[in-house]
């Protein structure tokens, strides 16, 4: 998976902005399939989490949590 850490090399702007442009995907700490949410926790003040299915724990700062939410319920009302 895909690290968005300061610093990281391996992530440069093209790739995120590819990432960000597919219906399914979503970078937080880390790559985020989001057919595979299994549960989203609301924000505690500090950071929210993204449960996957596979059990993989994914953070993400406040400042994600609303871009994230409004690309994932677009997600799922694609599927309806």
């Amino acid at each position: 998976m895909f690290s968005n850490c300061a610093g990281d090399d391996v992530m440069n702007e093209s790739i995120l902005e590819r990432v960000n442009k597919c219906k399914r995907t979503f970078m937080l700490s880390e790559l985020v399939d989001l057919q595979r949410v299994q549960s989203v926790r609301m924000p505690n003040g500090v950071n929210f989490c993204v449960t996957q299915v596979s059990g993989v724990v994914v953070y993400g700062d406040l400042d994600q949590f609303a871009p994230f939410m409004d690309k994932y319920m677009t997600y799922l009302e694609s599927k309806q």
